[in-house]
């Protein structure tokens, strides 16, 4: 099947979508941290659509200023407004969104079709650019999603550790956007 996506130039913002970062702890004290599902709550893409996946191209801009956390799973007790604030400043931090606020990624190249490609690109993150392959697949018919992981010590940043590095972040972030494509 596929996802009928008319040729055409698509502005998407949070409007349109969520951007969703998901992070996940490791270490002998994971069980006390939280898995989390954060929100960028400022970002925009423009989706220029060719007559095929191959033939189309992707530059998405985010500020990782607006990141919010949303959902949490896991951890020795519920996340609280304060624990949401705290992991707010330490995801600023880590990231240095004070210095390097905005992450970008533009396409290079599409393989396969639009229920089942690889989005090849240059992802620009923390003062650093580097290649990554993103995803793209259709989860349910007139949806078209974007996700894969990008690995945070790629790019110079040094994931979040507390408690002696007993409780850490993965490395790995999980980055999913899902698209909902009317007729």
């Amino acid at each position: 099947m596929g996802v009928a996506i008319p040729a055409g130039t698509y502005d998407l913002t949070p409007e349109h979508a969520d951007l969703l970062l998901k992070t996940y702890t490791e270490g002998a004290a994971a069980a006390m941290g939280h898995n989390l599902t954060l929100r960028v709550g400022s970002w925009s893409a423009t989706v220029d659509v060719g007559a095929s996946a191959a033939e189309s191209h992707l530059l998405v801009t985010a500020d990782l200023t607006s990141i919010e956390v949303i959902g949490g799973s896991g951890g020795a007790t519920p996340l609280t407004a304060s624990n949401k604030r705290d992991i707010c400043k330490n995801a600023a931090k880590s990231l240095g969104s004070a210095t390097h606020p905005q992450l970008t990624f533009t396409s290079t190249g599409l393989s396969g079709n639009w229920a089942d490609a690889v989005v090849s690109g240059e992802l620009t993150a923390h003062g650093q650019t580097h290649p990554v392959q993103l995803v793209l697949d259709e989860p349910e018919p007139g949806t078209a999603r974007l996700h894969g992981s990008i690995v945070q010590s790629d790019f110079g940043i040094k994931p979040f550790s507390t408690m002696l590095g007993t409780l850490r972040l993965r490395d790995a972030v999980d980055v999913e956007v899902e698209v909902a494509f009317s007729d």
